[in-house]
């Protein structure tokens, strides 16, 4: 079971603003990497409610890396892979917004959001936020850390994977009736419940 979880959080409401980035590799089932990058934003303007959120300061971004000086670094966790996220329509958004402010051409990812599949896995809680399913499983997580909130969803994806009896997350969203989301140089197509047309990057999200 190979994967990579990700995790992104924003400076402000615009999907491009990155302030930080977690991610979560797995390697035959074994979380083989993990790590998170403090990032600046270009242009660097932080919002209240979203520092509220996260705790990251402008100050505190100011010696980072831009998303194009980090982007060669996550660039082996995402080519040709399997990305997961929590609410994945978010961190794919600001993935791709992200990419079209430097210029960058997405490389060809496939992604599931790990919302929707732990609604299948675990039906009768009264929520399926990180935090929620995170404590039930006993997962310690940093909420809104971006490196905490991705090895959370590394570990709840392979909790889903053996609680559903399957061996890699492919065979979870095909038993759950869901299809892949895909993202590639010039657009993407939806993770849904339904085959999807590809959408083009006039639009993000």
């Amino acid at each position: 079971m190979n994967f990579t979880a990700i995790d992104f959080e924003t400076a402000n409401a615009q999907r491009n603003s990155v302030c930080a980035v977690g991610i979560t590799r797995v390697e035959n089932g074994n979380i083989t990497d993990s790590f998170s990058q403090l990032i600046r934003p270009e242009p660097c303007k932080f919002d209240l409610i979203n520092i509220t959120v996260h705790g990251i300061k402008p100050e505190m971004v100011a010696e980072a890396p831009t998303f194009a000086e980090y982007w060669e670094t996550m660039l082996p966790y995402l080519n040709n892979q399997l990305l997961i996220a929590h609410n994945a329509p978010f961190d794919m958004s600001v993935l791709r917004a992200s990419m079209k402010q430097y210029g960058i051409v997405s490389p060809d990812m496939s992604y599931a959001c790990t919302v929707r599949l732990a609604k299948f896995s675990y039906p009768t809680l009264i929520n399926h936020k990180l935090n929620t399913l995170a404590h039930h499983l006993e997962i310690p997580l940093n909420h809104h850390d971006a490196g905490s909130d991705a090895y959370a969803c590394a570990v709840l994806a392979l909790r889903m994977a053996e609680k559903r009896g399957v061996d890699n997350l492919q065979k979870l969203v095909a038993k759950e009736g869901m299809y892949l989301g895909k993202i590639f140089s010039n657009g993407y197509t939806p993770f849904s419940n339904r085959p999807q047309k590809p959408k083009f990057d006039n639009t993000l999200f």
